[in-house]
C-alpha cells in the first residue's frame, strides 16, 4: 500500500516518555490520549474486548498483552491477535473518533506507535489510521504492514520497523472543514501479532478571520469624474477607508477617507467620486483601517480618463528637451511637473495657458520613462515620455 507518511524518529526513550508537539506557528486542535474509550466508535461489527489471554482490542496499561512496551504515558491502545481463532481474517476491528477542526487549516496527524511482542506480522496484516474531513475523500494518514513476505515478520510504517519502544510518526492532512474523522482499522491474522498506539494528536494553523470581507470594489469614469463603489459582507473592528490614488500605478498617496462600520455581520455599500482624477489613466485602491491601526490594501483597479482637453509630448522619446502641448489654451498659469517612475520630483516650472505650449530642458535627466503632469487650472492632465541617451 502507498506510503505517504512523514517520520519523525525519537534517538532515546528509556524512562522518560514521548510528547507529541505541535510544528512552529500551529496550535493543538485534539488529543486522544486513550485513556478510556468514551470518544471512541466501534464499527457495529467490531467492539472492545479483553479474554484475559491472547486476545485484546481495547484500552490497557500494559499488563494485560503479551510483550513489553515503553515511551507510553499511562494507559494507551492495544490490540493482540483481536479473536480466539487467532486473527480478525477478512473482518478488522473498526473503530472511529472526530476531531473538531473549524477555524483551523494546515493540520497534520502524529500519533505514537509500538510493537509490543516483536516479530509475528504476516504479510496479510494491516492497520491503518486513515482521516476525512466532512465525509470527503479518504486519507491514509499510518498503514502499518509486515516488513517481508510470508509469516512472522516485523512490523514496519514505511520503511521503519517497529520496535517494543514508542516511536512518534506524523503525517499531513489535506483540506478544511468543520469535522475530521479518523478511522482506525486493525487486521490482524494469526496468532502471536500485537500493536500498540497512543496520543492521537491533531495540530493546525488557526484561520484569522478577515477584519473586513471585501465582496466587490468598482472604478467607472463618469465624464471628468471617477465614481469608485465598493461592498464588503462582514466586518470587524473596521474604522474607515482611506481612498488611495495613482498616476503610474506605483506611488499612491490618500485623497480622502470614508467611515466604517464598525463590526457587523450585514452588507455594507461604500461610494465615492473622485472628481479631479488625472487625464489618462487613473490608479485607485482601498486601505481598510481598523481601530487598533491595523491595515489592509485592496486590489488595484485602473481606470482611463479621457477628455476634450489634453496635452501632447514631441518627441515622446527625447534626447534633451521636450515640448509639452495643451490641446486648448486655459487662459491660467498653469503648474508643470516631470516625476520619475518613483514619483519623485525631477523639475518643475509654471505654464503659461495662453500660450499652450512649453519647451523644457531634460538633458540632465537620466535614461528612463517619466510621467508630465500638468496642473491647468481644476483639470490635471499626465502623458508619459521616455528620455533617451546622448
Amino acid at each position: 500500500m502507498k506510503k505517504i507518511l512523514l517520520l519523525f524518529l525519537a534517538s532515546s526513550f528509556f524512562a522518560s516518555f514521548i510528547v507529541a508537539q505541535c510544528p512552529a506557528g500551529s496550535e493543538l486542535v485534539g488529543l486522544e490520549d486513550f485513556s478510556t474509550t468514551d470518544n471512541l466508535t466501534p464499527d457495529m461489527n467490531s467492539g472492545f474486548f479483553n479474554d484475559g489471554t491472547s486476545d485484546h482490542f481495547g484500552v490497557t496499561d500494559g499488563s494485560d498483552i503479551s510483550g513489553s512496551e515503553s515511551g507510553f504515558n499511562g494507559s494507551f491502545f492495544a490490540a493482540e491477535d483481536v479473536d480466539d481463532n487467532g486473527g480478525t481474517g477478512n473482518s478488522p476491528q473498526v473503530f472511529t473518533l472526530q476531531f473538531n477542526i473549524a477555524n483551523f487549516t494546515n493540520l497534520t496527524f502524529s500519533g505514537l506507535f509500538a510493537q509490543p511482542e516483536i516479530g509475528g506480522f504476516d504479510d496479510t496484516d494491516d492497520v491503518t489510521v486513515v482521516g476525512s474531513i466532512d465525509g470527503g475523500a479518504s486519507q491514509i494518514l499510518i498503514d502499518v504492514d509486515a516488513a517481508g513476505s510470508g509469516f512472522n515478520q516485523d512490523a514496519q510504517i514505511g520503511s521503519t520497523l517497529l520496535t517494543n519502544a514508542a516511536q512518534l510518526f506524523s503525517s499531513p492532512i489535506t483540506g478544511t472543514g468543520t469535522t475530521l474523522v479518523l478511522t482506525v482499522s486493525v487486521g490482524l491474522n494469526s496468532g502471536g501479532e500485537t500493536i500498540a498506539f497512543d496520543d492521537f494528536t491533531i495540530c493546525g494553523t488557526p484561520l484569522v478571520p478577515t477584519p473586513v470581507e471585501l465582496t466587490s470594489f468598482i472604478a467607472i469614469p463618469n465624464q471628468k469624474e471617477v465614481s469608485l463603489t465598493w461592498t464588503t459582507a462582514s466586518e470587524l473592528n473596521n474604522s474607515h477607508f482611506d481612498i488611495e490614488h495613482s498616476i503610474d500605478g506605483a506611488n499612491f498617496r490618500a485623497i480622502d477617507e470614508v467611515t466604517g462600520n464598525g463590526t457587523t455581520q450585514l452588507k455594507q455599500e461604500y461610494s465615492y467620486t473622485h472628481t479631479t482624477p488625472a487625464m489618462g489613466t487613473n490608479y485607485y485602491r482601498l486601505k481598510q483601517v481598523d481601530f487598533d491601526g491595523a491595515f489592509e490594501y485592496s486590489e488595484i483597479r485602473v481606470v482611463e480618463v479621457k477628455r476634450n482637453g489634453k496635452i501632447v509630448i514631441n518627441p515622446s522619446a527625447a534626447i534633451a528637451e521636450i515640448t509639452v502641448e495643451l490641446a486648448e489654451t486655459t487662459g491660467d498659469n498653469n503648474q508643470i511637473g516631470i516625476y520619475d517612475m518613483m514619483g519623485r520630483t525631477v523639475l518643475m516650472s509654471n505654464f503659461d495657458g495662453s500660450l499652450n505650449t512649453k519647451t523644457l530642458d531634460i538633458s540632465n535627466l537620466q535614461k528612463g520613462y517619466y510621467v508630465v503632469r500638468v496642473q491647468a487650472g481644476s483639470e490635471i492632465f499626465t502623458e508619459r515620455f521616455m528620455k533617451m541617451v546622448d
